[in-house]
């Protein structure tokens, strides 16, 4: 088959292709999709969901001692300093003779 002939058939298949997918766009109702997908969003009790995560949040930080926390935090900062002062005062205090 030559090239020529072989390309034109391959282009009214792919315009059969064109228009059958054309003529199943024009069956689909999107009227009813989008009135079926706001009817279903009306049914989320987005109320509901904010306090179930509240309640979840809540019970988390019921949980953590925030106040051990800080005062770790606290050690480690003064442990750095302590440490960082004794260097400091390896390298330029001390005796000197």
């Amino acid at each position: 088959m030559p090239l020529d002939e072989f390309l034109g058939q391959l282009g009214e298949k792919a315009g059969d292709v064109v228009e059958g997918a054309q003529g199943a766009l024009e069956n689909v109702d999107l009227g009813g999709i989008v009135e079926g997908a706001q009817g279903a969003l009306e049914n989320v009790d987005l109320g509901g969901i904010v306090e179930g995560a509240k309640d979840a949040l809540g019970g988390v930080a019921e949980n953590v001692d925030l106040g051990s926390i800080a005062e770790k935090a606290g050690d480690v900062v003064g442990g750095a300093q302590d440490g960082l002062g004794g260097i400091l005062e390896g390298i330029f205090g001390g005796d000197k003779e």
